[in-house]
C-alpha cells in the first residue's frame, strides 16, 4: 500500500489547541487552506490559512513539528513545492467536536453498562493525511468520489475503536499574508491575553473597535455593527502605557486623534479566545499610520502560532457629517491593494461545488 503523501497526528494535549485554531480561522473565511511542506531546515510544517470574501482579513497559523505527535510529509514537499488543498472549514466541526468531546456520557439506565460500552473510549489523537485512492491516475473521470483524492480526518479513541471522514478538496497554489513587524513605520503593544480581551469585552461580535495609541496610554472605542454616528459608541476605556508589557509608538506617529485606527473587531475576539486553548502567554499587537493594516499574533508554547492580519479605515470623529446612503449594487470593483501592502495574497483556485462527506453521518470502519 503506498505512503499517504502527508500525515500528521495531533496528540490528546493539543486537541483542543488545534481545534481552536480552527474556530478562530472560520471566523475569518468560510474555506481554509491546508499547507504541507518541508522547510529549508528539513522540518516539517502545516500551515492553515484563511480569508474573507472582501480579502480584508488574512488568518494564518502555522503549526511546527513539535505541535505534532508524529508527522511524515513526503520528501516532494518543499518550500518552493508544498500541497496546497482548501477545504470548507465546517467540514471538519464534526470530527473535531468529536475529539472535543467528553470521555463518556455517562452510565446506562440500569447503572450497571460502564460508559465505554455506550459511547466508546475518550479520544486519544486526531490523524489528518492525504488519501489517494487506489483508482487514482487512471482513465477513469476524475470527478470520480472512487478516484478523486481526499483528506483524511481519523479519531482514535482509548479503547482502539477509530472514526474516519474523508473530505473533498480543490488544489490551490496556496495563499500567504506578511507583515513586517520590524519596520521603522510599526507600532507594538504587547498585552497578556487577559489584559487584550478586556480591550475588546465591550465590543459587539460584529462591531468594531477604534484605537488610538497616544504616548501616554491607548484609547479604546467599540461600536456597534456599522455605527457611524457618535451615539454609536457602546464603550470607551483608556488603558495606560505603563500597563502594557511593551508599548512602542512607530516613527512619525503624532499621537492625537489623528492616529486613531478602527478594525473589526470579530477574529481579534477569537484570536484572543484561541489563547486560553492553547496556553498564550502574550499577544502582539502591531500597528501603523493609515493605510497600512493591523497584526495580531499569538504564539503558543507547543509550537503554534497564530496570526491575524486586518485592514483599517478611518474612524468617525465628532462632527463629522453623516456617512452617505450606501449606492445602489453595482459590479464589485477589485479590491485595493495599496491598502494591504503588507498583506498579499496570492491566487487561489476556484471551488467547486460538490456534496461534502461532512453531510453524511459519520462511520465506523
Amino acid at each position: 500500500m503506498p505512503q499517504p503523501l502527508f500525515a500528521f497526528e495531533v496528540g490528546k494535549s493539543q486537541l483542543k489547541a488545534f481545534s481552536g485554531a480552527v474556530s478562530a480561522l472560520a471566523d475569518v473565511g468560510r474555506e481554509l487552506e491546508l499547507v504541507v511542506f518541508t522547510q529549508d531546515d528539513g522540518e516539517p510544517a502545516v500551515s492553515l490559512l484563511a480569508k474573507d470574501d472582501g480579502d480584508t482579513v488574512f488568518g494564518t497559523c502555522i503549526f511546527e513539528r513539535r505541535f505534532f505527535s508524529r508527522v511524515a510529509v513526503d520528501a516532494t514537499l518543499t518550500v518552493a513545492t508544498p500541497f496546497a488543498g482548501k477545504l470548507v472549514a465546517k467540514a471538519l466541526f464534526p470530527a473535531l467536536r468529536r475529539a472535543a468531546a467528553r470521555s463518556h456520557a455517562g452510565r446506562a439506565a440500569d447503572g450497571r453498562s460502564p460508559p465505554a460500552e455506550r459511547a466508546g473510549a475518550g479520544v486519544a489523537s486526531l490523524i489528518i493525511k492525504h488519501d489517494e485512492p487506489a483508482g487514482a491516475g487512471s482513465d477513469d473521470d476524475a470527478e470520480d468520489d472512487r478516484t478523486a483524492p481526499r483528506i483524511v480526518v481519523e479519531t482514535r479513541h482509548d479503547d482502539g475503536s477509530r472514526r474516519r471522514w474523508r473530505l473533498f478538496y480543490d488544489s490551490s497554489e496556496g495563499q500567504t499574508n506578511t507583515f513586517e513587524v520590524n519596520a521603522a513605520d510599526v507600532g507594538e503593544i504587547t498585552a497578556q491575553p487577559p489584559q487584550f480581551a478586556e480591550l475588546l469585552a465591550h465590543c459587539a461580535a460584529n462591531g468594531e473597535v477604534t484605537f488610538t495609541p497616544t504616548p501616554a496610554a491607548l484609547e479604546v472605542q467599540c461600536r456597534t455593527d456599522g455605527g457611524r454616528d457618535d451615539d454609536d459608541v457602546v464603550s470607551e476605556l483608556s488603558i495606560q502605557a505603563a500597563d502594557f508589557e511593551q508599548y512602542v509608538l512607530p516613527d512619525g506617529a503624532r499621537g492625537d486623534s489623528r492616529d486613531a485606527i478602527a478594525f473589526q473587531a470579530r477574529q481579534p475576539k477569537a484570536l484572543v479566545k484561541w489563547c486560553d486553548a492553547a496556553d498564550v502567554l502574550a499577544v502582539n499587537f502591531y500597528f501603523g499610520r493609515l493605510p497600512k493594516p493591523v497584526c495580531l499574533m499569538a504564539h503558543a508554547p507547543a509550537g503554534a502560532n497564530l496570526r491575524i492580519v486586518a485592514s483599517t479605515h478611518v474612524p468617525p470623529r465628532e462632527g463629522d457629517a453623516p456617512a452617505a446612503p450606501a449606492p445602489a449594487p453595482a459590479a464589485r470593483a477589485p479590491p485595493r491593494r495599496d491598502a494591504y501592502a503588507d498583506a498579499r495574497l496570492a491566487p487561489t483556485g476556484l471551488h467547486r461545488k460538490r456534496k461534502h462527506s461532512a453531510d453524511v453521518p459519520p462511520t465506523i470502519p
